[in-house]
């Protein structure tokens, strides 16, 4: 079974019982959107492929270096940083030559 969404929210612990549960399954799958928003999403999730158990695996990877570190895995980045990222790639592109002269 493959979550395909895992958040820390969706990790419910009873530790008087030792117990663990996930919620939310298939949640993720409504709203596309805002699951590619997320740092536990996983490089084939974001590139828009079906989930799979190595998708739930990577955010098992976040969550638990979050639990032990106190910290992301990834450096928060912020819309301006998004967008300057994005400059750099298309200057990466030069564009053809425009021909100024007709024959």
């Amino acid at each position: 079974m493959v979550h395909g969404g895992l958040l820390p929210e969706n990790i419910l612990v009873k530790l008087s019982e030792g117990e663990v549960k996930l919620t939310d399954f298939g949640l993720s799958s409504l709203n596309k959107d805002i699951a590619t928003e997320s740092p536990y999403i996983s490089p084939e999730l974001y590139r828009g492929q079906e989930p799979n158990p190595a998708s739930d695996i990577w955010a098992l990877g976040v969550i638990a270096y979050e639990l032990i570190e106190l910290q992301s895995p990834f450096e928060p980045e912020t819309d301006y940083k998004r967008l300057d990222r994005q400059r750099q790639l298309i200057k990466l592109v030069e564009p053809a030559p425009v021909k100024t002269s007709v024959t």
